[in-house]
């Protein structure tokens, strides 16, 4: 069959969704050579899904999707007509969102609906279009595929599908994560941003939802209670609580909170290296990347006992409730202090990260797609 991949909602950058297609991309075309593939691309985002492989086509939308209205445009009225003209099959939209006219049976990932839960995050339109998007989204699809057993049962909650059509298809790990860093990268990184030997760290975008000024305020609480040699270091793009931790950080002593901004992989395995610790407190997770990415760099993790995030540490984090500062404090406090515990999480972080791999996650995808396939004949 010929297989349609919809990138068109991907920007240009490496967030959950653009490194989830990503990967399920590169790894379809290590594991199927019998179907054809056609990747819908976009102007901004072609760069970044382009496999060198004889059964994948492509096809440019010269459109600047950074525009919303732009990317929704070409979703929704220009991919049903290209569809039509190329013969298509079935149609995979590893984004949320898929076309609401559609003459083919379609496929889509749905991550994580933590709109809902903090719709104070969105504006009315935003969310507004996001409820009925998805909505029919799901409904429209034959399948459905999640990123963790906990989005699975907020889609079956809160949206009403039904459970037999979802499968759970868990992230993997990039491959980036699972060699070490060189000195010079170690080097590069400390001067770079000005990094003493001692420092707790914190991955993801500055979304509040992400939590980095609970974080924030739980480390100045850990100061307050004694000596502390470490730095507290942020690594992540821009989100929606950007201003209130930059405004926030003014206040404090110079060098003793970082924010690295949007770095590479090979800068944030370098710090996971380097990291007494990873603190991910989060308020809500469709899979939660960062804890599994430390857990394979060796660095023990402190993690939040809500949605997805007990599902992927399993028992090898220090759970925490998000909500209470002093309990993420005192997790902190144990684990800079505790050395055999840091080492005891350590060796079941190895243990655990080794359970996910997007080599499973594809052969699952493929799965689906074949069953959809074989149900309309």
């Amino acid at each position: 069959m010929t297989i349609a991949i919809n990138t068109l909602p991907l920007l240009d950058n490496q967030a959950g969704a653009e490194r989830y297609t990503r990967n399920i991309i590169y790894h379809l075309v290590r594991l199927d050579g019998d179907h054809q593939y056609h990747l819908i691309l976009s102007r901004i985002n072609q760069s970044l899904y382009r496999p060198d492989q004889g059964n994948f086509q492509e096809t440019v939308v010269d459109v600047n999707t950074r525009y919303k209205l732009l990317r929704i445009l070409s979703e929704q009225v220009y991919l049903p007509r290209l569809l039509k003209r190329r013969s298509v099959d079935l149609l995979f939209s590893p984004c949320n969102i898929g076309p609401r006219i559609l003459s083919v049976p379609m496929v889509v990932t749905l991550f994580d609906l933590h709109w809902l839960f903090f719709p104070e995050l969105f504006s009315r339109i935003r969310l507004a279009y996001l409820r009925r998007a998805l909505t029919w989204s799901a409904r429209k699809a034959e399948a459905v595929l999640t990123i963790s057993e906990n989005s699975k049962k907020d889609l079956v909650t809160l949206l009403g599908i039904p459970e037999e059509r979802i499968t759970v298809t868990y992230p993997g790990l990039d491959p980036i994560f699972e060699k070490a860093p060189s000195p010079e990268e170690h080097a590069a990184l400390r001067k770079t941003f000005g990094l003493g030997d001692k420092f707790i760290l914190f991955v993801g975008q500055l979304h509040r939802r992400k939590n980095a000024l609970g974080l924030i305020r739980a480390f100045q609480l850990l100061k307050e209670q004694g000596p502390l040699e470490h730095q507290l270091v942020l690594a992540g793009g821009e989100g929606d609580g950007s201003t209130e931790i930059r405004d926030y950080i003014r206040q404090q002593p110079r060098g003793e909170i970082i924010v690295t901004g949007c770095i590479p992989d090979e800068a944030i395995r370098t710090l996971y290296h380097q990291a007494a610790c990873l603190v991910y407190p989060s308020l809500y997770e469709g899979f939660g990347l960062p804890v599994l990415e430390a857990m394979a760099c060796g660095c023990p993790v402190i993690t939040s006992n809500v949605s997805s995030l007990p599902e992927v540490a399993g028992e090898a984090a220090l759970l925490i409730d998000p909500y209470r500062i002093e309990t993420i404090a005192a997790a902190m406090n144990s684990l800079l202090t505790n050395p055999d515990l840091s080492q005891s999480l350590i060796q079941k972080g190895y243990k655990q990260a080794r359970r996910f791999t997007w080599e499973a996650a594809a052969r699952k995808t493929l799965e689906v797609f074949e069953k959809v396939k074989a149900a309309h004949g």
